[in-house]
């Protein structure tokens, strides 16, 4: 098993130069419903280490440490540190293996995190790559949340039901163009977790 995931990746890392640079990967969209359904783990929380390196099996991973603020989903921990496919073997230093959709991290960042189960390989990442990925943004008081789509996966109706259903819409003079409220945001990820 384990040779067959470092003959994958190895593989797909060759084959990346021959690759045309129009290739793309589509990743279907993915409402806030099916984010928390799919992730193992959802918490708010602070990076505070990002640290890109070979594993154990020689395979290029980004270990990821979150100093988590508020556990939504799963395990409450106060840090976590997960391992997500891809990364480089130093700072400054050749890619060795970039996954086209999957986030980045960057120390001092506070985020939402939808992470999916951890692998056999010990890999994770966020359900519907950089859509289970939302940064908080500060402006004093005011609290935000933003990921890659500007929140075009979470904006609209949600819910099981015509008795469940609950408007997701951008804040009133939201600092970013479809930004959502923090809390409410919370709130309503936690009402979808708490689900039976």
């Amino acid at each position: 098993m384990k040779v067959c995931l470092v003959s994958l990746v190895l593989l797909i890392w060759l084959s990346a130069p021959l690759l045309s640079t129009s290739v793309a990967m589509m990743v279907l969209p993915v409402d806030l419903d099916q984010l928390v359904v799919e992730a193992d783990r959802i918490f708010l929380g602070l990076v505070t280490a990002v640290d890109e390196q070979n594993d154990e099996h020689g395979i290029p991973g980004t270990y990821v440490t979150v100093q988590i603020a508020r556990t939504l989903k799963g395990n409450t921990l106060t840090t976590l540190t997960f391992k997500q496919l891809g990364g480089q073997a130093r700072p400054g230093g050749n890619a060795l293996l970039r996954i086209a959709g999957l986030p980045t991290y960057q120390v001092g960042q506070e985020l939402i995190l939808f992470l999916r189960p951890t692998s056999a390989a010990g890999f994770t990442s966020p359900v519907g790559m950089e859509q289970g990925k939302f940064r908080v943004v500060r402006n004093g008081t005011k609290a935000q949340v933003l990921n890659k789509l500007g929140n075009a996966n979470v904006l609209g109706l949600l819910g099981g039901g015509d008795d469940q259903q609950t408007l997701i819409a951008p804040e009133q003079g939201a600092l970013h163009d479809h930004a959502l409220d923090l809390d409410s945001f919370l709130s309503v990820i936690e009402e979808l977790a708490n689900r039976p």
